[in-house]
C-alpha cells in the first residue's frame, strides 16, 4: 500500500521539476508559446558526483537540482524535499527556492 504514495511522491516531484525547467526556458526564449519540437536537442542535463544535476539550455546553464530528501515523518506522513538553484534572474524571484510536498496515507 505505501507503494503506491511513494510512486505517487516521485510522480509529484517530476512534476515540479518539469514546472521549474519549463519556467527556465520560457525564460531563455522570452515566451512562453514554444513547442517540444522547437526546443528538442536543445536542453542539456549534467550530474555531479555529488549528485547536483545541472540544466543548460542552448549551452547556458539554467538551473541546478541538488540531491532530494524523502523523509517518514510518522506511520501516516512521507515528506519529499527538493533543494535547488536558479542561475538566471527571473522577473519575480531570484534567490532558490525549496519544494516540500507530504503525503498522508489514509488507510
Amino acid at each position: 500500500m505505501i507503494s503506491k504514495y511513494v510512486e505517487q511522491l516521485a510522480e509529484n516531484t517530476a512534476a515540479w521539476k518539469d514546472q521549474r525547467i519549463r519556467e527556465a526556458i520560457n525564460y531563455k526564449l522570452g515566451r512562453s508559446d514554444w513547442t517540444l519540437a522547437e526546443v528538442r536537442g536543445r536542453g542539456v542535463f549534467n550530474k555531479t558526483p555529488d549528485g547536483i544535476v545541472t540544466f543548460a539550455f542552448d549551452g547556458e546553464p539554467l538551473i541546478e537540482f541538488h540531491p532530494g530528501d524523502i523523509v517518514t515523518l510518522d506511520a501516516y506522513t512521507v515528506k519529499s524535499t527538493q533543494n535547488f538553484k536558479l542561475l538566471y534572474k527571473p522577473k519575480e524571484e531570484s534567490h532558490a527556492r525549496n519544494n516540500q510536498e507530504s503525503l498522508r496515507r489514509t488507510d
